[in-house]
């Protein structure tokens, strides 16, 4: 990870891992801009809210997904409960990871490689709202509301975030 001159942040995308909050946060606004560098290869990548436990990967949390093609679709990781529209909404076994449940997004709001995306998560309560791009893409209810860690994740890819805001509606 490194921070240019202009308010960059840029990550290599390996090894895994991520970088998270001193604080924890159960109820706030987060706006943020993230993009795929000009010339390199989209990949995977998410926003993690709510994260508690062990560090590791990935920890128990919401994942605001970034996966190319994939952004805006909801995970809960490790057992964090969530709930969305019968018709988008599965749950998965997975041998490593535990239970996974994803409510899958509504739109596909995503730009290509080397443009700005706005992210904005709005959790507030049992509910957590994603807007991409200045449309509303996801809104999942019955989600755990323990305080926990916001992490910006690298899955092996390079990302670049900016313009992070964070408001506690605490």
């Amino acid at each position: 990870w490194s921070l240019n001159g202009e308010g960059v942040l840029h990550c290599k995308g390996t090894p895994l891992g991520y970088l998270f909050t001193e604080k924890d946060y159960a109820n706030f606004v987060l706006k943020l801009e993230w993009r795929w560098p000009e010339g390199t290869k989209p990949g995977k990548g998410g926003v993690l809210l709510r994260t508690t436990g062990p560090n590791r990967i990935w920890p128990r949390s919401l994942e605001a997904q970034i996966n190319t093609g994939g952004a805006g679709d909801f995970w809960g990781l490790d057992g964090f409960m969530l709930d969305g529209p019968p018709d988008r909404t599965k749950t998965v076994e997975h041998p490593q990871f535990g239970r996974l449940i994803n409510v899958a997004k509504h739109a596909d709001m995503e730009r290509p490689a080397g443009e700005w995306n706005q992210y904005e998560i709005r959790a507030e309560g049992a509910t957590v709202t994603l807007t991409i791009n200045g449309r509303e893409v996801n809104r999942a209810t019955g989600c755990d509301v323990a305080p926990g860690k916001i992490v910006l994740t690298a899955e092996g890819n390079p990302i670049e975030f900016r313009n992070v805001q964070l408001q506690s509606l605490e």
